[in-house]
């Protein structure tokens, strides 16, 4: 499995990927590292709250991890994978890694980035 990288270098929309200084990292055991991609040819993608304002709900399921949810589905969907019955692996930047649901507020349910943004 190839592990997918948070922002800043998200969606295409003009962001450049900068390393983040360690020491300026708030709370670093909720800030999200790297996760399972559902994409191994894109590294990079949307976090959950950028994603939000382009969800459609298309399918009627109010499912954010279902990429026939977001237009275009291929690329506004965030990349994380779904490979363990519905869950994902994260990687925290204090060191620990947690399996969460897809439904966690870390992962698809985050809409305002707070386990996102490193200095939020």
């Amino acid at each position: 499995m190839v592990g997918g990288l948070p922002p800043p270098a998200t969606c295409d929309d003009g962001y450049i990927f900068k390393p983040a200084k360690a020491g300026l990292i708030n709370n670093p055991a909720e800030k999200v590292c790297c996760y399972d991609e559902a994409w191994p040819h894109c590294p990079y993608g949307c976090t959950p709250g950028k994603a939000a304002t382009f969800f459609t709900n298309a399918a009627g399921d109010s499912d954010r991890a279902n990429p026939a949810n977001y237009l275009p589905s291929w690329y506004w969907r965030p990349n994380m994978g779904w490979w363990h019955n519905d869950k994902t692996n994260v990687a925290f930047f204090d060191g620990h890694v947690e399996t969460l649901p897809v439904t966690s507020d870390k992962t698809f349910e985050d809409l305002d980035d707070s386990h996102w943004d490193l200095y939020y």
